[in-house]
């Protein structure tokens, strides 16, 4: 079947210091129906997930000062399996209540940009990944990661320029799935 969902989200934003700061917040809820997950037996196959939902809360805000620019972000997740029973070879498990796997109840982002002159811009970031499951039984921990990421920015003209873009500068290698 066809997956449906529905999104409720409510937020406030605001803008400060004759527009050199910004900040917003917002709480949503999404409930996804009809899923699908890959079988943990044979992964060429796929099972259908009942329903699915998160909850959570999202908090941003900037500042600029000059030439430098600040933004920082961050997200508390709770999200979870309302109705599913895993197919495993035959026997139905219950994963209600369990974390979705890949899926972090944290996560946060740092940038800092800094226009050096008005043709050449440098960035630079943080992200924060906070802990993952493997797997659908909430067994197998992926452990929280931060990275660190970089760029630099060349306007050719007004409308055009040329990004150079570094993720993970420090080339760690991290679990992601």
């Amino acid at each position: 079947d066809l997956t449906s969902g529905r999104q409720v989200e409510v937020g406030a934003k605001q803008s400060f210091g004759n527009g050199k700061g910004e900040w917003t917040v917002a709480g949503y809820q999404i409930v996804k129906k009809k899923l699908l997950a890959p079988d943990p037996i044979n992964p060429a196959l796929s099972q259908q997930i009942g329903q699915q939902s998160s909850a959570g809360v999202e908090v941003s805000g900037a500042l600029s000062a000059g030439d430098v620019r600040i933004d920082v972000n961050g997200t508390v997740l709770r999200a979870r399996f309302d109705d599913f029973a895993e197919n495993l070879g035959g026997v139905l498990t219950s994963r209600v209540g369990n974390r979705p796997p890949n899926v972090p109840s944290r996560a946060a982002n740092l940038w800092v940009t800094w226009d050096t002159t008005p043709a050449w811009q440098l960035r630079a970031g943080l992200r924060y990944v906070g802990a993952r499951f493997w797997n659908n039984a909430n067994t197998r921990e992926a452990a929280s990661y931060s990275v660190i990421d970089a760029a630099a920015r060349r306007r050719i003209t007004e409308k055009v320029a040329l990004d150079l873009r570094l993720f993970n500068l420090f080339d760690q290698l991290y679990a992601t799935t």
